[in-house]
């Protein structure tokens, strides 16, 4: 590349960055097909017109409207909040030369100085919420208690709507601070309506932060570019923009509030959607309604960006055709869902990282340009930092051993754009630090400190004190030695914080104080990846992939052969039924399962572990799906796999307590009792009652 550079077969970097893209997702070009069909706006005329006065937010620079906001006074000391949302599904049917276009792409493509977009611009122009228009929109109205900002009841309408105005963030947000909010007067249109959303949005906030068990980030700055010009020689200004703002709050969280709200929506009708869950700090896209742990929401199906967003249209599509009493477009099991939730997550991962790689070059090129050639970083772990006041992570070779947050000074030695290589050497270390300003799951440095087969399964809790706000513990002063091949039992009734111990032994968290030691080596000092190949996991939560039955079988262990794949499903009892199956271990399933029961589901994941069989196991809940008869084959085939490997076990079953060779007894976060089931049960303390409320037969 770098001769090609030399010698002008590439004219410059950002050409080549930006053209390579284009060439691998756009291979037939960025513009779209002629004579495509052409929207008509006036086909929606026979729907009913909304009251509401809706305004948007969004920045000076957004062209593809797809929400607004209205708030709207009701009797008896409430407000309704409406959410409405652009309804291009109305007029992109499935199989249309428009959807197919729009299917292609999956999502409009966002970097600095560049935005190519899903829908050709009359169909963008069609549907946008653009001011003075009335709108086709799916609206989400939530009638709220003005005293508590409780959520009373929700109604979804198909409607118009007339957008009284288009808000600009970037002209409006300095106007609109915590300060003036709080004296209740805001200098800017719709100053009230703004005031009361974000009273709500706060009450969403908090309610979503004790489901999540921690608080949202906030305070930290995105840095962005604008750039004036074209090419790499586009003049760079830098902007930033602070999470928690009250701008910002708000529209997250009425986002939030909609495509949460339009999950359980779906769900409870038995209408195929498409969610982004995430469970035991793993996100994915999914056609199986779930919670997404991050967020702190029971379902989270993407719906409000219909006119950016390929699975929002989809969504959106299923919930117009229940509203109108139709058959929805995609059914549960429907093969094209499937197609579309896999296109889109390789499409979209491939946006995000081009958008990543060129504000890492105009990051470059704002250095350059600014002729800077010291800058500040944050430690991020090991030799990882992240550049303060640019969206950039950098490495640093050479960098000594620094704790998490500690600033430190760098002299800038060179800048590769074709590489978009940054070299660079520590100056000195700053007595700063900024921990707080990094993420909750920055990309860690992978190096395997501790290789896997290292691991036998010794752990050691001292002295732990973990809480998810940091001025909050939940577990105090916490120490169990447990013993390689052991098994451990927690118990406890729900949100009693079972959970939050299996999430800091694999390290989705890490303690407060005190140490969480394998092998007598401390967790953290151990990569991510390293600790957790160490660990068998069989979930409540069933996680299967789209494709074969051996595929799935075989996720965590590629190489094995057909005999080994066939003894695990042999030990876990469910080779005879995958055997009649018509094309046995070639039969494809769906990520739900498809015709599998969920008892046949969970049976194919313990197959998984038990192909695997790491030196330490994660049961949780792991046989709540299956009847008793499978329940004891099963319990056959656990000790086998379980034997000489150390067991962490979330269960209600009493024959896993009794036989457990530590019980963990959990009551609102803590550990309250800890022992063997007899020892326990003698002490009469809260084991005992539960024991006897919910155990005694």
């Amino acid at each position: 590349l770098r001769l090609l550079l030399d010698v002008g077969a590439i004219p410059n970097a950002w050409r080549w960055h930006v053209e390579s893209f284009f060439m691998i997702n756009f291979p037939k070009g960025k513009n779209f097909p002629e004579n495509l069909s052409k929207p008509y706006r006036e086909a929606h005329d026979e729907l009913p017109l909304s009251d509401a006065v809706a305004f948007s937010i969004d920045d000076s620079e957004t062209t593809e409207i797809d929400d607004a906001l209205s708030v709207t006074p009701l009797e008896g000391g409430k407000t309704r909040v409406g959410i409405h949302i652009s309804a291009p599904g109305l007029g992109i049917q499935p199989g249309s030369d428009i959807d197919l276009v729009a299917r292609e792409r999956m999502s409009t493509v966002y970097a600095p100085g560049l935005k190519t977009t899903m829908l050709p611009k009359e169909w963008v122009a069609a549907f946008s919420l653009d001011e003075g228009l009335i709108c086709p929109v799916v609206s989400l109205y939530a009638v709220v208690d003005n005293e508590t900002l409780a959520v009373l009841s929700t109604d979804t309408r198909l409607e118009r709507i007339k957008i009284e105005r288009n808000l600009r963030y970037d002209l409006i947000a300095d106007k609109v601070t915590e300060e003036a909010i709080q004296e209740g007067n805001l200098p800017v249109p719709y100053g009230p309506e703004l005031i009361w959303l974000w009273k709500f949005a706060k009450k969403l906030l908090k309610d979503r932060e004790e489901v999540r068990g921690r608080p949202e980030p906030v305070g930290r700055i995105d840095w962005y570019f604008s750039l004036k010009g074209e090419d790499e020689n586009a003049e760079i200004e830098l902007k930033g923009r602070r999470r928690g703002d009250p701008l910002d709050l708000l529209v997250a969280e009425m986002m939030i509030f909609a495509n949460s709200t339009w999950g359980g929506w779906l769900e409870e009708r038995d209408v195929a959607g498409i969610y982004r869950s995430q469970r035991m700090g793993r996100v994915k896209m999914t056609s199986v309604p779930g919670p997404h742990d991050g967020i702190g929401v029971p379902y989270y199906a993407w719906s409000t960006s219909p006119l950016r967003r390929y699975v929002d249209m989809v969504n959106q599509r299923q919930i117009i055709a229940t509203l109108k009493g139709e058959k929805a477009p995609y059914r549960n099991n429907d093969s094209e869902l499937f197609s579309i939730i896999s296109t889109f997550d390789s499409n979209y991962s491939a946006f995000n990282d081009f958008q990543s790689r060129m504000d890492r070059y105009w990051s470059m090129r704002w250095i350059e340009q600014e002729g800077i050639n010291e800058l500040k970083a944050t430690v991020v772990k090991g030799d990882l930092v992240r550049i303060e006041g640019l969206p950039m992570a950098q490495r640093v070779p050479g960098l000594p051993e620094l704790p998490r947050g500690q600033s430190v000074l760098m002299k800038v030695l060179n800048l590769d754009y074709l590489s978009l290589v940054m070299e660079c050497s520590l100056i000195k270390v700053l007595n700063e630090s900024h921990e707080e300003d990094l993420e909750e799951e920055e990309i860690e440095v992978e190096k395997d400190a501790v290789p896997v087969d290292t691991l036998a399964g010794n752990v050691t809790f001292e002295h732990v004190n973990f809480g998810y706000n940091k001025d909050q513990t939940i577990i105090n002063d916490f120490s169990v030695d447990v013993k390689e091949g052991q098994k451990v039992a927690i118990v406890g009734p729900t949100g009693a914080g079972k959970t939050t111990l299996i999430k800091l032994l694999m390290r989705f968290y890490d303690v407060n104080a005190g140490s969480i030691k394998v092998e007598d080596i401390d967790i953290r000092e151990m990569t991510r990846k390293s600790l957790r190949a160490g660990y068998g996991m069989v979930l409540q939560e069933t996680w299967l992939k789209t494709g074969t039955i051996r595929e799935n079988i075989a996720m965590g262990r590629p190489d094995a052969t057909e005999e080994e794949i066939v003894e695990a499903a042999k030990a876990s009892h469910i080779h005879n039924y995958i055997r009649r199956l018509p094309k046995g271990y070639d039969t494809v399933i769906s990520e739900d399962g498809g015709s599998l029961s969920q008892g046949q589901k969970q049976l194919l994941c313990i197959t998984r572990v038990m192909l695997c069989l790491p030196p330490m196991l994660i049961l949780d809940e792991a046989t709540s799906s299956i009847d008793t008869r499978t329940e004891i084959k099963i319990q056959e085939a656990f000790a086998r796999m379980m034997k000489g490997r150390t067991s962490f076990i979330v269960a209600h079953r009493l024959s896993t307590i009794r036989e457990a060779d530590i019980i963990l007894v959990m009551r609102d976060g803590n550990i309250v009792e800890q022992g063997k089931h007899e020892e326990l049960l003698e002490k009469n303390g809260f084991y005992a009652k539960l024991y006897n409320s919910q155990f005694a037969k």
